[in-house]
């Protein structure tokens, strides 16, 4: 009898152990693995790719990142690629709203880092960020405290429809107010008033960063010499946002509307000469509500007006006058 209980516990021995077995070799299977760390320097490299949904996964990456991303990325900031430099800002910039405190921290401090750049515009670009965070959280702190009246930054011109104008290139979707005909840098815009050329993106309109790369200058010996950049998401004149010089009495312009919304406009002093050829890039995010131009070696800025909510349309500007640009470059638009 009780050589049989013994085998019978002997029996049970061995059947817990095969059980407590099996479950050990269950949870070392089922054990979660660690999470794998992201490639930091591929993902700074693929801010510059040439498919749009490889940036864009790039800068959400590296957002989700924080603060172990920063330095690569602030060095990515002051790149000689466009596209690679303002993403990059614009990852410091969404990373300083979002995610855990060091993650801010370490942002914003790479962005004041940047807004020190010897080179004008990441600086720009950098206090902008800054700017844009500045507001957000002083927007927050009114709304707790009452809303503040704001002034808005470009008063538009009462502007009056333009007449049809003409198109002797076969490029231009719409021509108002004068002719565009081939010569020149590439074209020459020419009318006695106000006149538009524009491109229209409705196949693919920009909803997010916007970069137009462009060359132009005066045609004309007489005083009143212009040449500007327009965009909107409307082609009607009093919508469309002039971004460009008033060569003829020396300054750099944006404002919205015609003529007369110069004066509620933004402004700069120009240092050109008659028949000097610019190189204009400007550079318009809808998501931060910024426009940034630089004319050689000049910057001008403003806040985007609230009802640009897109850009179909662009091209170019004059008033009373003969000015030639070279074709539009949309770059890394998107």
């Amino acid at each position: 009898m009780d050589v049989n209980m013994l085998e019978i516990k002997s029996e049970l021995l061995a059947a817990c152990l095969i059980v407590v077995l099996s479950l050990s070799v269950t949870w070392a299977a089922e054990e979660p693995t660690s999470t794998k760390t992201p490639d930091i320097t591929k993902l700074v490299a693929d801010l510059d790719a040439d498919e749009y949904a490889t940036r864009e996964s790039a800068s959400k990456k590296l957002v989700e990142t924080g603060a172990a991303a920063v330095a690569a990325i602030e060095k990515a900031a002051t790149s000689s690629s466009l596209e690679q430099s303002s993403r990059a800002i614009r990852v410091l910039g969404d990373m300083s709203e979002s995610g855990k405190k060091s993650d801010k921290e370490a942002a914003v401090a790479a962005l004041k880092r940047l807004s020190k750049s010897d080179r004008e515009q990441v600086a720009e670009d950098a206090s902008a960020a800054l700017g844009s965070k500045d507001r957000r959280e002083n927007s927050n702190a009114r709304g707790r405290r009452g809303p503040r009246k704001k002034k808005g930054p470009l008063k538009s011109g009462k502007s009056k429809p333009l007449a049809k104008g003409t198109d002797r290139t076969g490029v231009f979707a719409v021509v108002k107010g004068g002719d565009v005909v081939k010569g020149g840098l590439t074209y020459l815009l020419k009318s006695s008033g106000e006149a538009v050329a524009l491109l229209d993106l409705k196949k693919q309109p920009i909803r997010e960063l916007g970069t137009f790369t462009f060359e132009f200058k005066s045609d004309v010996t007489t005083r009143t010499k212009n040449a500007m950049f327009v965009f909107g998401s409307e082609s009607t004149n009093a919508h469309l946002v002039k971004v460009g010089a008033a060569i003829g009495t020396g300054s750099l312009n944006i404002f919205q509307g015609d003529w007369t919304g110069l004066d509620g406009g933004v402004k700069v002093n120009g240092k050109y000469k008659p028949g000097q050829k610019i190189k204009g890039v400007v550079t318009v995010d809808l998501k931060r509500r910024t426009i940034v131009a630089r004319f050689n070696d000049q910057t001008i800025k403003a806040d985007l007006p609230v009802d640009i909510k897109e850009i179909r349309y662009c091209g170019y500007y004059v008033k009373n006058t003969r000015s030639t640009f070279s074709a539009l470059d949309l770059g890394a638009s998107k």
